[in-house]
């Protein structure tokens, strides 16, 4: 119970302190909206910073940096080296890594989310991010990095699209090359209907027809690095989402999808965004079948964040606010269900329950 509660309480002050900055900042009352700004930030931050041996990955991160402070070779991204020296160098103990990471999340988790959408935008990212990124700690800096980016592609600021991608193929080369091989692709405008064919025919394939094996040997073919997956106890099946919150989540991507054209008039950035959407909901697909893709499927779930916040821009003022909460309900529904399934004593879970803290040492 303590664990829904400190959950539930991080979600509610953050979602809180996001309504209130944002009216603050409609009024213009600029001193209130950075207060409470700041404070829906830190209702973030905090557990996050101070959190202790929670998600599946924490102790190889502990593990990693005793080996980096005696100067042991680790075969890891170099910025994520650099940043686990500096930390040693500085005296400083493990608990500062993930201090620094939890606030670099945050800080651009905060800079990808539109003000007239803070609330809601906060509300999806601590349901469906925040706890995965407790454990997935160096592809959570690398995707808000990459989702960041994609601003700048959207607006044909090519210097910094590359800027930040590059960095965060310094921290995930997975993640930055899962957004340079398809940049090319989602930069097109395709008809809504050929983006609903690939949701569906992805569906058959993979759900139905089951040639996710057949896509991790051309992976591993196109990535030796990752070739070891194959024979890695990563390459398993997961245990089975519920066959209605499946076809709830692809219910919400078609109709997303069917509206694209009413959200690409209301916004023209949004168009890469549901094209990296769809291409979250097949890797959502592929991961139903084999654990490793929960992976690749991490690299889009922000866009799947933007995506919803622009779908309901295209609402009026009423029609927006009833699809927003139901919306908000759906996947507070699938956030409960997590901390349920994701105990620490449950193998290939995100290992996020409970939760304890430094003070719990």
């Amino acid at each position: 119970m303590y664990t829904y509660l400190i959950y539930n309480a991080i979600l509610f002050l953050s979602v809180l302190f996001a309504f209130v900055a944002q009216k603050s900042y409609q009024n213009n009352d600029k001193s209130i909206y950075q207060v409470f700004l700041s404070l829906s930030f830190l209702s973030v931050f905090i557990p996050a910073a101070i959190r202790y041996d929670i998600g599946t990955d924490y102790a190889n991160y502990v593990y990693y940096f005793d080996l980096i402070k005696n100067d042991y070779f680790v075969p890891k991204e170099p910025l994520y080296i650099l940043l686990n020296k500096v930390i040693a160098l500085l005296g400083l103990d493990v608990q500062w890594f993930f201090v620094i990471t939890s606030f670099i999340i945050c800080y651009f988790v905060y800079k990808i989310i539109p003000i007239k959408h803070l609330p809601l935008g906060v509300f999806l990212y601590v349901v469906t991010l925040y706890l995965h990124d407790y454990s997935a700690v160096r592809q959570g800096i690398a995707v808000v990095l990459v989702t960041y980016a994609i601003r700048f592609l959207s607006e044909k600021r090519m210097k910094k699209f590359f800027l930040y991608t590059a960095l965060a193929s310094l921290v995930h080369i997975a993640t930055g090359l899962g957004i340079l091989l398809v940049y090319p692709i989602v930069r097109r405008n395709y008809n809504k209907y050929f983006l609903l064919a690939i949701i569906a025919v992805s569906y058959v394939l993979i759900v139905r027809m089951n040639i996710t094996q057949l896509i991790l040997i051309y992976v591993g073919n196109l990535i030796p690095k990752y070739s070891w997956y194959l024979t890695s106890e990563f390459n398993r099946a997961v245990e089975m989402s519920s066959g209605v919150g499946v076809l709830i989540r692809l219910f919400i991507a078609f109709i997303i999808v069917f509206f694209k054209d009413r959200i690409v008039v209301k916004n023209s950035k949004a168009n890469i965004i549901i094209n990296l959407y769809v291409l979250y909901v097949f890797a959502y697909l592929l991961n139903l079948d084999v654990h490793i893709f929960e992976r690749f499927r991490h690299i889009y779930q922000f866009f799947s964040i933007l995506a919803v916040l622009y779908f309901v821009e295209i609402f009026d003022k009423y029609s927006r606010r009833m699809v927003a909460v139901g919306i908000a309900l759906v996947f507070y529904l699938f956030f409960m269900k997590d901390i349920n399934v994701d105990r620490k004593s449950v193998h290939g879970g995100l290992g996020i329950n409970p939760y304890t803290t430094i003070l719990d040492k």
